[in-house]
C-alpha cells in the first residue's frame, strides 16, 4: 500500500519548509506582533508596487499551504486563506505572516488531522458542527461561519471527518 497518509502529509510539509528555507537562506523566525490594531497592520502592509521579499514565490507557497491545510492541517486553514486573499497586493507584512505560518509548521511538525476507524461498527451516524462569529474580522467587520461534518461510530473514538470549511459573510 505504500506509506501511510500521515507520513505522506508530513513529507509534503517537510518539502514545503525546505523550499522556503532554501529561498530565504535560513529558517524563518516567528514574528510576534502583540496588540497591533488593524489600522497599524494596514499601514505596515505597504503598497502593491513595493511588494515584499517573497512576492514572486507567494502563489506557489500559498498553493502548497492550502493543499496541506485542507488535507491534514485545518489548524492553519484560516491563516493561510486570509493570506491568500492578499496575494495581488503583497507587501512586507504579508512576508512576515507567511514566515510566521512556516515558523508554526516548523514548531509543530507532527501535528496533523488523524482519523480512527475500525471495520466493525455497530451503529454509524453523521454528525455536523457549525459555528460563527459576529463581525470577527477587525479590518472589514465581516462575520465568518464554519462547519465540520463527520461520520461517527459507536465507540466514542471512532470517527472520520468528511468535510470542513469556513466562509466570510
Amino acid at each position: 500500500f505504500g506509506p501511510s497518509p500521515f507520513r505522506r502529509v508530513a513529507e509534503f510539509a517537510e518539502q514545503l519548509l525546505a523550499s522556503l528555507v532554501a529561498e530565504l537562506g535560513g529558517p524563518p523566525r516567528a514574528q510576534l506582533i502583540p496588540g497591533m490594531s488593524a489600522k497599524d497592520a494596514e499601514k505596515q502592509h505597504g503598497d502593491a508596487a513595493s511588494g515584499g521579499q517573497l512576492a514572486s514565490m507567494a502563489r506557489s507557497h500559498l498553493g502548497g499551504l492550502l493543499y496541506l491545510a485542507r488535507g491534514a492541517r485545518p489548524d492553519i486553514l484560516e491563516a493561510v486563506a486570509s493570506l491568500a486573499r492578499e496575494v495581488t497586493r503583497w507587501g512586507p507584512a504579508c512576508d512576515a505572516r507567511l514566515k510566521r505560518i512556516y515558523g508554526y509548521l516548523l514548531r509543530t511538525p507532527t501535528a496533523a488531522l488523524l482519523m480512527s476507524w475500525s471495520p466493525r461498527q455497530d451503529r454509524l451516524s453523521v454528525v455536523g458542527y457549525c459555528d460563527s462569529d459576529l463581525g470577527g474580522d477587525l479590518a472589514t467587520s465581516r462575520s465568518t461561519s464554519g462547519f465540520a461534518v463527520a461520520v461517527r461510530g459507536t465507540p466514542a473514538d471512532a470517527w472520520c471527518l468528511i468535510d470542513l470549511g469556513s466562509k466570510r459573510q
